[in-house]
């Protein structure tokens, strides 16, 4: 009788330590930061916005992980997958530094191509009609430009600012809420323009420039509208496995109206129907021709 309990003793106390270092080693972290409309904190530090949408619907389909969001600053973020942190962060644009520490999904965040923030009279003389010239910015001495460490603004952006690169004035900001710290900047005069989503800067212009003295200019240089970004992981072995599995999530919902609806919910009427078209093209196309067995 002794030896028989305790033997269903041992076997469940090795089942509980078994199913115990399983959970610990499925949780997966999901970083995000203040950014709307991606994300939204609000004073009592809950978050919103439509990464928060697709992290819910991600998790919904991998029930057999323990799903945890953590506040971390994009700087913090960027280290910790370079040392193979077990993230998955959504909403990450493809560059190719990055891709030296980091696999991407497919393509299932789109977002508006970023437009130039800075004071509207000072802006006439780099004016091509209503849109502005980054080169032109670029080639003053004398301006100079905000820029969040570590942020990329897409392929056809970032590139412009590498064929300057060392030629114009930047002051990198760092922390909570860099964008916002930026404005503010501006209006003080520290830094002359900023590059940013027009979606997310609208509320933070809203907040810190009431007397519309600020304006948001569509670049003239760019040819896409539209920009496409991803779910990463630490580019490691768990990390290639993971975007895997993702992919065949992807696969399965971003056609859905409730993912869809989730981004879109963000965008301007007038701006609706070539979100859509860009969101068929950029979006559901490359989803369609996945193949799970693709590694």
């Amino acid at each position: 009788m002794v030896t028989r309990f305790s033997r269903v003793f041992s076997l469940v106390f090795v089942l509980a330590l078994a199913l115990g270092t399983h959970i610990r080693a499925e949780e997966i972290r999901w970083p995000y930061f203040q950014y709307p409309p991606l994300y939204t904190i609000d004073q009592e530090g809950n978050v919103s916005g439509y990464g928060v949408h697709v992290q819910k619907i991600i998790s919904r389909h991998m029930p057999g992980y323990t799903h945890k969001m953590v506040l971390a600053q994009p700087a913090r973020i960027f280290a910790d997958y370079k040392n193979g942190e077990r993230y998955l962060a959504y909403g990450p644009v493809k560059t190719p530094e990055r891709e030296t520490y980091m696999v991407f999904s497919l393509p299932c965040r789109l977002v508006f191509t970023d437009g130039v923030i800075m004071d509207a009279n000072r802006a006439q003389q780099y004016l091509q009609g209503a849109k502005i010239s980054l080169e032109k910015l670029l080639s003053d001495p004398q301006m100079i430009m905000g820029h969040s460490k570590d942020a990329s603004y897409g392929q056809e952006i970032d590139g412009i600012l590498k064929k300057y690169e060392g030629r114009f004035q930047q002051e990198v900001v760092t922390g909570e809420e860099s964008e916002f710290r930026q404005i503010k900047m501006i209006q003080s005069g520290r830094i002359d323009w900023m590059i940013w989503d027009p979606l997310g800067v609208v509320p933070l212009l809203n907040k810190a420039d009431p007397d519309h003295k600020l304006g948001i200019y569509e670049i003239a240089e760019k040819k896409n509208t539209l920009v496409f970004a991803h779910i990463t992981a630490p580019k490691n072995e768990w990390g290639i496995q993971m975007i895997r599995r993702i992919n065949r999530i992807l696969k399965q919902v971003v056609g859905t109206d409730e993912f869809y609806r989730g981004l879109s919910r963000w965008v301007p009427d007038d701006l609706q129907a070539a979100y859509r078209q860009g969101y068929e093209e950029l979006i559901i196309k490359p989803a369609l021709a996945y193949q799970p067995t693709e590694p």
